[in-house]
């Protein structure tokens, strides 16, 4: 979700510049920051901004450089000279008056002639503009999550020959069960062994250490996590993403806790470091 764009654009009132920057983040948090003649537009901003990002903190800020004929003022003639000859007046009425201020007479209600935007206009012109900079942030982040799929991809694929790993383990641990209690019992010197009793406790042992249903929900989270990259055209795929991670996790604890061999061992810890590693990636995806 890092991001950055920087658009320019014109309006009547004068030169707009947007910039927009994003960063990870699990929620959305917008900040805009905005000339007080554009403070009017911040909602419509932030619902734009909105409709077309999910996830990151997202920096953004407008400026505008207002023309002079935008802020310039323009003297009423007629105000002027009808003012004129009311001081006049009172100068003949009243010759110790002091002369009059040039700044005391443009404070004179209607003496100016201030322009008056097309607030509209300009509102579309920031809203365009403002449109522009998000497309330029979002292919950034486009071109970075594709990168980051790859990596997240690469890694899966190596999540997927540990579970097929497992799976080849789990079809020997009712034999390495029944060796090891084999090799216990000659230890121990015991004499007449049941083999009956022998095959229950193999069977008792060989069920509690039955990891079958982990490496099923491993294989089904790893193809749904597949099919997520795959649907990533139609919507944000962030979140799901984080909460699949969450599961591929959940089922590496309880491969490590049913472990009764040193490489199912070892394949848990070397899948709970994947899931960390993808977890870190996906942070960044939207």
């Amino acid at each position: 979700m890092t991001g950055f764009a920087r658009v320019e654009g014109a309006s009547d009132a004068g030169r707009l510049t947007v910039e927009v920057r994003s960063v990870n983040h699990r929620y959305l948090e917008p900040t805009l920051r905005l000339p007080d003649r554009l403070r009017a537009f911040e909602t419509d901003l932030r619902g734009q901004l909105k409709q077309r990002l999910q996830r990151g903190k997202v920096d953004c800020y407008l400026r505008l450089e207002e023309t002079s004929s935008s802020v310039g003022f323009s003297v009423n003639d007629a105000a002027v000279t009808a003012l004129a000859g009311a001081i006049d007046k009172v100068r003949g009425a009243v010759p110790d008056a002091a002369p009059a201020n040039p700044i005391d007479i443009l404070r004179w209600p209607g003496l100016l002639d201030t322009p008056v935007a097309d607030e509209e206009a300009l509102q579309r012109d920031v809203n365009a503009t403002f449109a522009k900079a998000l497309d330029g942030l979002i292919a950034t982040r486009e071109s970075e999550g594709a990168t980051l799929e790859g990596y997240v991809l690469e890694r899966l694929t190596v999540v997927e020959a540990i579970v097929a790993e497992g799976r080849a383990i789990a079809g020997q641990i009712a034999e390495r069960l029944r060796e090891r209690l084999r090799q216990r019992l000659a230890k121990l010197q015991v004499d007449n062994l049941d083999e009956g009793r022998l095959e229950q406790e193999v069977a008792v042992l060989a069920q509690k250490a039955d990891v079958d249903e982990e490496l099923d929900r491993l294989t089904t989270h790893i193809d749904e996590i597949r099919t997520t990259f795959r649907d990533s055209g139609k919507g944000a795929i962030g979140r799901r993403l984080d909460f699949l991670m969450q599961e591929l996790n959940r089922e590496a604890n309880t491969l490590a806790a049913k472990a009764t061999q040193t490489e199912t061992t070892l394949q848990a810890v070397e899948l709970k470091l994947l899931v960390e590693q993808m977890r870190e990636q996906i942070q960044n995806i939207e």
